[in-house]
């Protein structure tokens, strides 16, 4: 096996490399079984790192499998369909917050409209037509849109500056 690093522009490298290179959650359980096979002759085996843990001896089998078991939670932990579960709850969360936000705004709105007569004040579509239809100042050429622009943005009106090239 090679100890370069692949290409990081070729997805294919890339992902043989990780395939290469990631920790078999069987093998790994496999050998830790191997290693504590005589832990029921000693007792219950105490939480890594506990009080009970510290007491034993380093001789004793029960403190090896503790350290075991953190080991192999780790590596299951870590396997990329673990993470990946991880990740989709945590998205699954997000989108539940995310949609009872939008339920209260959506309740909210509903409960101002009604309380200030939002919904007893209809507009009809003849009336909606003449409000889109009346001007509120005398209608403008584009030519004097442009200019109006222009001047608001502290620029000079030029005939260069709407041109179009030929």
């Amino acid at each position: 096996m090679s100890s370069q690093w692949p290409d990081p522009t070729d997805p294919h490298a890339i992902r043989a490399h990780l395939d290469a290179h990631r920790a078999s959650p069987v093998a790994v359980r496999s050998w830790a079984g191997r290693m504590v096979t005589d832990r029921a002759d000693h007792g219950p085996v105490p939480p890594l790192g506990g009080p009970a843990w510290q007491a034993l001896p380093d001789t004793d089998p029960r403190k090896l499998h503790s350290a075991l078991i953190a080991a192999v939670a780790w590596v299951d932990e870590n396997t990329p369909a673990a993470i990946s579960a991880r990740v989709w709850a945590e998205q699954v969360a997000v989108e539940r917050a995310t949609l009872d936000r939008l339920k209260d705004a959506a309740r909210d709105a509903h409960t101002a409209m009604h309380r200030h007569g939002g919904f007893q004040s209809w507009i009809s579509h003849a009336e909606l037509t003449r409000r889109r239809t009346t001007f509120t100042t005398d209608p403008r050429t584009p030519e004097q849109i442009r200019a109006a622009a222009y001047t608001s943005w502290g620029l000079r009106p030029t005939t260069e500056n709407h041109t179009r090239a030929a």
